[in-house]
């Protein structure tokens, strides 16, 4: 989930701090109805996955199978809020018979400002995955990862760059 937070979307829409308050018990998940509590329940109520985008944009906002593809191309390719804009209407219109208006804009535009920058889960824990060995080699295995760094540096502006943080922040001479 911190892989996902840290991403444009959760920190545009105000995703990740509302996430910190939930997650440390300062506020009470919101949840706007059943539906999406089950869709949202892992993530405290805050939609971080372009699935969690889908599947509250196809059973709350109703929108058809291939206005939801589209969504997950768009969030995909990160087009922004321009693009989630076509769909609005459509959304409303679905929400509306579930939510009232403040609360049908509130999601929709929870899922527009997360989803037009999300990436969906599995990618998120594949970062989360190499973030991890990224973290464990560096601090672990000092001089390896130093090597393997400088092996696959694009240019020598940044290897001269990364050798002067070693040898000052991380002590390596």
């Amino acid at each position: 989930i911190i892989t996902s937070l840290a991403r444009p979307g959760a920190l545009n829409s105000g995703g990740a701090a509302k996430y910190v308050k939930y997650r440390t018990g300062i506020e009470a998940p919101k949840y706007y109805n059943e539906t999406h509590k089950r869709i949202t329940e892992e993530t405290l109520g805050i939609c971080i996955y372009q699935e969690q985008m889908m599947e509250i944009a196809r059973q709350i906002g109703n929108l058809s199978w291939e206005d939801v593809s589209e969504l997950r191309k768009a969030a995909s390719k990160s087009l922004g809020d321009e693009f989630f804009a076509k769909y609005k209407d459509t959304f409303m219109e679905g929400a509306l018979e579930e939510l009232p208006q403040k609360e049908a804009e509130e999601l929709w535009n929870d899922i527009c400002h997360s989803g037009s920058w999300s990436f969906n889960k599995s990618h998120a824990v594949a970062y989360s995955m190499l973030s991890y060995w990224t973290a464990y080699f560096k601090a672990n295995h000092p001089l390896e990862f130093a090597v393997a760094v400088l092996n696959n540096s694009n240019d020598d502006d940044s290897a001269i760059k990364f050798l002067r943080d070693i040898v000052v922040h991380d002590h390596i001479d």
